[in-house]
């Protein structure tokens, strides 16, 4: 519809029939007669041929300027869609966010959580919460041990590999080391669930299972659990755990090559003194030790 002539003809009305029909149907046509139409109240009686060209030319280059306009949007919303994305995941990140708490060889932590609940943690063990969704769901994760004073409020959960255990009460012990899961309740009640089982303990009952065998509602007379007050207590398990435990509060190297690690072991050692803790651990079984260069301590029979 850039022809001259044809523009020519249908502004001075000499169309055929024909072609006024074609050129109605025309997407052009609109806008042609929309210029026109605003053109004619400013011209002169006597049609100027080439003004009104030029007018005409002009008027389309405003339409299709404006028209550029319109189809640059879709761009600009898709600037903001990417703006309200960055946003909202920098909000979820936020929301999500987690706190952990690690301790090395022969450290223990005070964890203080968002409700005022304490967590104790023992050596070479690690808890993760996440602070943002704390009021909504007390959840800690913990991988070792570590002893829980629970303040009262919604529910607490404590999920470890092993299991789960739900805060009925107030205060309980939670180890999680391989082989070894052991709940121990020292006030209020608690509920373990193990591989789909579900138990309640009440003050003093222990759930333990050492390497798939499971032991319930043996009576625990201490208050705390013996690493808060710097030792380690063991009931009726299995040595090997034992020799584990004092390598991780002394940072050893234990070798016992001729030794039953599956024999079992009642008693504690203190974390203060090494020779003393051998001592603990190896008269009640008749055992000797040597303790070398580089924290290595080898351990034989007499």
């Amino acid at each position: 519809m850039e022809n001259k002539k044809l523009i020519k003809k249908w502004l001075n009305g000499e169309l055929s029939p024909v072609e006024r029909a074609v050129f109605e149907k025309s997407p052009e046509y609109h806008d042609y007669k929309e210029i026109v139409q605003k053109a004619a109240l400013f011209q002169k009686p006597d049609f100027n041929e080439e003004k009104n060209l030029h007018l005409l030319k002009e008027r389309m280059k405003r339409s299709q300027s404006r028209k550029g306009r319109l189809l640059r949007l879709p761009a600009v919303l898709k600037i903001a869609a990417i703006l309200v994305l960055l946003l909202a995941s920098g909000f979820f990140i936020y929301f999500n966010a987690s706190e952990s708490v690690i301790t090395e060889t022969g450290q223990f932590s005070l964890v203080e959580l968002p409700d005022n609940s304490k967590v104790r943690l023992s050596a070479e063990s690690k808890v993760k919460y996440y602070p943002r969704r704390w009021e909504g769901k007390r959840i800690v994760h913990l991988d070792g041990e570590a002893f829980f004073e629970v303040e009262k409020g919604s529910e607490f959960k404590v999920k470890t590999d092993e299991g789960i255990v739900e805060v009925l009460g107030t205060s309980f012990n939670v180890i999680n080391r391989a082989g070894f899961f052991e709940v121990i309740c020292y006030e209020g009640s608690v509920k373990v669930t193990h591989s789909g089982r579900e138990s309640v303990l009440l003050k003093n009952e222990l759930y333990q299972v050492i390497e798939g065998q499971l032991q319930q509602g043996a009576a625990v007379v201490e208050e705390t659990p013996g690493w808060i007050k710097n030792e380690s207590s063991f009931r009726a398990v299995p040595f090997k755990f034992v020799l584990s435990e004092m390598e991780r509060q002394f940072g050893l190297k234990i070798t016992a090559d001729n030794v039953d690690g599956e024999q079992l072991f009642s008693g504690s050692f203190s974390h203060s003194d090494l020779e003393t803790a051998l001592r603990s651990i190896t008269v009640p079984l008749g055992l000797n030790y040597k303790i070398e260069s580089g924290n290595k301590v080898e351990l034989y029979e007499e």
